[in-house]
């Protein structure tokens, strides 16, 4: 089952734990539940050590949606609102690091070797010396994580935003680039129920439902942010 102490051996891998903490924060959101603040608070600060040790893009997506969302509503409702708003701030500065490392992993512009195609792919594993980029549908966890925080002023402040606007920019287009659409669709035998999908990776035509979820969610969360820094524009 799902548990929060340390010490516990039916502890759920570390991602599941997450995205079962992101759903409860916005459970927490919505109910305003005072029992679940502690329970919640332990869990994330034990997957943001998690993540500090040895940071996990799979991860990183949902304690993002925690933290960037629903961070500063718990801290504020938590039994000692002073160590938690240490512990946020911590957490804050932390993400926003890897915001920087993720977005370094990114392919800008046409490579030496492989298709333009790749360009907004993030390079997540390490492949051999020499070789030409190979960004795969995963690259949908690091433009949601980047997407989550762009509206989130203490994570990515207002006068900083374009970078991570243009990088979350260029990883929908990479999405894109996976998607099947009509034009691209022609050695298909049956297209209607194709379209729409996110290929495993540009070379690779399978379809799975890991991920079209993700890139639904990723390109959902982008949007949204977008809408979101619009409106704050608007005098």
């Amino acid at each position: 089952g799902y548990r929060v102490t340390a010490d516990n051996d039916q502890r759920l891998p570390r991602t599941t734990a997450a995205v079962i903490t992101a759903a409860l924060t916005a459970w927490y959101a919505q109910t305003r539940d005072a029992n679940r603040i502690e329970p919640l608070w332990a869990v994330l600060r034990d997957l943001m050590q998690v993540n500090t040790d040895d940071p996990r893009v799979t991860d990183l997506v949902w304690v993002s949606h925690s933290v960037s969302k629903h961070g500063k509503l718990l801290a504020d409702n938590h039994p000692d609102p002073q160590a938690a708003q240490k512990d946020l701030a911590n957490w804050q500065k932390a993400l926003a690091q890897n915001i920087t490392l993720v977005s370094e992993q990114q392919v800008r512009g046409k490579p030496v070797l492989g298709p333009s195609d790749v360009t907004g792919g993030f390079i997540l594993q390490t492949a051999p010396p020499g070789s030409p980029p190979n960004p795969t549908w995963e690259s949908a966890m690091p433009l949601a994580f980047i997407s989550i925080a762009l509206t989130n002023h203490d994570i990515i402040p207002p006068d900083r935003v374009f970078g991570p606007l243009l990088t979350a920019g260029l990883g929908a287009r990479f999405l894109g680039q996976l998607m099947i659409t009509q034009p691209s669709a022609y050695y298909l035998r049956d297209i209607e129920p194709a379209l729409g999908g996110i290929r495993k990776t540009l070379w690779d035509n399978t379809l799975y439902p890991d991920c079209s979820s993700m890139a639904l969610i990723a390109l959902t969360e982008l949007l949204q942010s977008m809408r979101t820094l619009e409106a704050q524009q608007q005098p």
